[in-house]
């Protein structure tokens, strides 16, 4: 296939001569999230829950319903700060595993579910809203799926994604505003829509029991 000028041919795709690509181990942190019995669920601290990633690109203080009994040990373990990447880690198909929200508050006392994988920015080359749809890109989701293990659930996990590529444009770009950051990640984009046609197969509550109030895998 030819290369338009300006553009250039990667391993995972075609993107402009100027962006890098760079593993999500390079630029981020990951880390399980918190696992606890069912009687410590519906009371206590905010906590980020897999129907919160799943259904949304970019997470508000206001859409964290869950809540979790916690000592300031696991507050300090499990915290969520303003700019974490969550991927769903589990689900019952591929399709629905890594798929990514950024926290876009400054939240207090808040932390993140171990159906969910954190990660945490090691440095400051992606903007928030940038994030918001990076993930989501085809050529990324693909690399996602592609490494996924499947015993009786599909499984993600911080090792597998950090080593998936990420084309990361330069720091000009990011710093632009919403409309350009959202062309910017068209690059091979899936879209929005990958959050309506990958629904969980099954009641995700129901399943896993990781509702608002409902207890983490443990």
């Amino acid at each position: 296939m030819e290369v338009k000028p300006g553009y250039k041919q990667t391993e995972v795709g075609v993107f402009p001569e100027d962006w890098d690509l760079i593993t999500l181990g390079q630029m981020f942190g990951f880390k399980n999230g918190l696992n606890k019995a069912k009687e410590f669920f519906g009371y206590g601290t905010p906590i980020v829950n897999y129907m919160d990633v799943f259904q949304k690109e970019g997470l508000r203080i206001t859409d964290v319903l869950g809540r979790v009994d916690v000592n300031r040990s696991e507050l300090k373990a499990y915290e969520v700060r303003k700019g974490d990447v969550f991927f769903t880690r589990t689900s019952e198909t591929v399709e629905e595993i890594g798929i990514a929200s950024v926290m876009l508050d400054e939240p207090s006392e808040t932390v993140f579910s171990g159906f969910i994988l954190r990660a945490r920015p090691t440095d400051h080359s992606l903007n928030d809203e940038f994030k918001r749809y990076c993930f989501s890109a085809r050529y990324l989701r693909q690399q996602v799926t592609s490494r996924a293990s499947y015993t009786t659930r599909a499984l993600t996990n911080g090792r597998s994604l950090s080593a998936t590529f990420l084309a990361r444009p330069p720091p000009r770009t990011t710093r632009h505003r919403y409309g350009v950051e959202r062309r910017g990640c068209a690059t091979g984009r899936a879209g929005p829509a990958h959050r309506q046609e990958a629904r969980p197969q099954t009641s995700y509550h129901a399943t896993t029991s990781d509702g608002p109030n409902s207890p983490a895998e443990v």
